[in-house]
């Protein structure tokens, strides 16, 4: 059941913003035993906040519009905010450090992961300019490793590690819809849609469509951009 139909997704991000806040507060250590619930629960509410979304057409999809009355970006980025809390559930929950957690053996996949060729940015990569900036590059070169494989069950956690790229640079970037920024987190949208799992196909396929569709309205005169989201527009 998707107990965040009760909230939009920013009061979802507030409320478990208010939940890190209060952990890190507290004087009570965290109890081994409560660890990898605290960790499912992150999980659960990043998917649940990456499935929610009002839009139901590409059209309208963030970013041709918003969800938000003021027309405030940062209610259509609230799931990267989720996210960028995991991390610090994860910090706390210490998953890979503890061989007692359930989910110690998924986060030891980790380490046979290939190595992430942080210099691999291929021609068209280049051609749009996503070399030139310090901003662009962790999250482009990451994006251009993973157009080499495909998203199933087995390689989903380390196409979701995209988002530790995903740096504060990066997000002021995508609120602001700097083409090239939108450009690659559009690739990265159409290359987890090859799973087919309920809460990553909504937002990956409109957002997607809808990122494509904005980059041509206000880009097409870019022929290297244009050229840059060639494999997202056929998603």
């Amino acid at each position: 059941m998707d107990l965040l139909h009760l909230f939009d997704t920013k009061t979802v991000y507030t409320l478990g913003a208010s939940r890190t806040v209060w952990i890190y507060k507290s004087e009570l250590p965290i109890r081994n035993q409560d660890k990898d619930s605290l960790w499912a629960t992150a999980v659960l509410l990043g998917a649940s906040a990456f499935y929610r979304m009002d839009a139901h057409t590409a059209l309208e999809a963030w970013p041709l519009t918003t969800s938000s009355s003021d027309g405030d970006d940062d209610a259509d980025l609230a799931w990267l905010a989720m996210s960028e809390g995991k991390k610090s559930v994860w910090k706390l929950a210490d998953v890979q450090g503890r061989r007692d957690s359930v989910f110690h053996a998924t986060a030891e996949e980790t380490n046979t992961w290939p190595a992430v060729d942080w210099e691999l940015l291929p021609g068209e990569f280049q051609a749009a300019g996503l070399g030139a900036s310090a901003v662009y590059r962790p999250a482009a070169a990451m994006v251009a490793n993973l157009m080499r494989e495909r998203c199933d069950r087995d390689s989903l956690l380390r196409f979701l590690s995209f988002l530790g790229c995903i740096t504060p640079e990066f997000k002021r970037l995508l609120r602001a819809k700097d083409a090239r920024a939108l450009a690659i987190l559009a690739m990265w949208y159409a290359k987890i849609c090859e799973y087919e799992q309920w809460w990553i196909q909504r937002r990956a396929r409109l957002e997607g469509q809808a990122t494509c569709i904005y980059l041509e309205t206000y880009y097409s005169h870019d022929a290297a951009l244009m050229r840059l989201i060639e494999y997202p527009k056929i998603i």
